[in-house]
C-alpha cells in the first residue's frame, strides 16, 4: 500500500489495526505527523539545517531494517541477554579489557624489562640478585605510574586497600584493576620506552618521552578510577563460553 494517506494510516494505528498497515512509501514529514512523539522532521538540506530525526526508541529498528547483518547481531546481542543474564556489549568489552591486559603482561612490560636490563648490562651494573638492581627496575616501573597516573605504586596500592576496604598483598597486581583506557596507555607507554631505551636513551628519560609521545598533547596525569578486578572478568568471560557451548 504505497500511497496510503497520513489519515488512513494514523486511523489504523488508532485503531491497534496493523494487519495491513504499510507506511515504507511515506516520506519523513508524513511520519512526523504520524509519530509526533518519535519522529522530528525540518526541511532543508543538512547543510541547512534540515533532516529527520528519530526517537532513541526507534533508532536500532531503522538500523536493523538498513543493515540484516546488524538485525542478526542485535537478534544475538537479545537471545545471549536473556539466556546468560549479561549485558552482551559489556561482554564484548570484557573481551576486549582481558584482551589488553594479557598484552601488557605478557608482552609489552617483558619488552620495557627486557631493554632496562640491556642498559643495566651495558654499564656494568646489572646483578639479579643486588638490592640497587631492584630498586633501579623499580624506578623504572615507578616512573611509568607516575606519567601515566601520577602515582608510585606504593601510593596507589594504599589507595586501592581504600577502595576495596581491605588489604592487597604485594603479590596482587595493580594492573588487574585498570579500566581499558588505562591499560591501553599503559600499554603505548611501555611499547614506546622500550624503543626509546633501545636507541641509547636512559630508562627514565625514555619513559618521560614515551609520555610525550604517546598520550593526548593535553593529558594530565591523575590518580586511575579502580574498576573490577580481571580476574572476575575471566570468571564472566568462561562462563559465557561454557552456555554457549551448552546451548549449541
Amino acid at each position: 500500500m504505497m500511497g496510503i494517506s497520513v489519515e488512513d494510516a494514523t486511523s489504523q494505528i488508532n485503531s491497534g489495526d496493523f494487519r495491513n498497515l504499510d507506511i515504507s512509501g511515506l516520506s519523513g514529514s508524513k511520519y512526523a505527523q504520524i509519530f509526533p512523539t518519535l519522529v522530528f522532521s525540518k526541511r532543508g538540506s543538512p547543510e541547512t539545517g534540515g533532516g529527520t530525526w528519530l526517537h532513541p526508541d526507534l533508532a536500532v529498528q531503522l538500523a536493523q531494517w538498513c543493515s540484516k547483518p546488524f538485525a542478526i547481531q542485535v537478534s544475538r546481542w537479545v537471545r545471549e541477554w536473556f539466556s546468560l543474564a549479561y549485558n552482551p556489549i559489556q561482554l564484548e568489552a570484557d573481551a576486549d579489557r582481558v584482551s589488553m591486559r594479557d598484552e601488557v603482561k605478557d608482552k609489552k612490560r617483558l619488552e620495557l624489562t627486557s631493554q632496562v636490563k640491556a642498559f643495566l648490562v651495558k654499564a656494568g651494573l646489572y646483578d639479579p640478585k643486588s638490592k640497587e638492581t631492584g630498586i633501579f627496575f623499580g624506578r623504572v616501573h615507578n616512573e611509568v605510574n607516575l606519567v601515566l597516573t601520577a602515582e608510585k605504586a606504593a601510593s596507589m596500592r594504599a589507595r586501592l586497600e581504600l577502595h576495596l576496604g581491605k588489604k592487597v598483598s604485594e603479590s596482587e597486581l595493580l594492573r588487574d584493576y585498570f579500566p581499558m583506557i588505562d591499560l591501553a596507555n599503559y600499554a603505548s607507554l611501555c611499547q614506546a620506552s622500550a624503543n626509546n631505551m633501545a636507541g641509547g636513551m636512559h630508562p627514565i628519560e625514555a619513559v618521560r618521552l614515551a609520555a610525550k609521545q604517546v598520550l593526548p598533547l593535553d593529558y594530565a596525569p591523575k590518580p586511575i578510577d579502580f574498576t573490577e578486578r580481571i580476574v572476575l572478568v575471566r570468571r564472566r568471560l568462561e562462563q559465557r563460553d561454557q552456555l554457549r557451548l551448552a546451548s549449541a
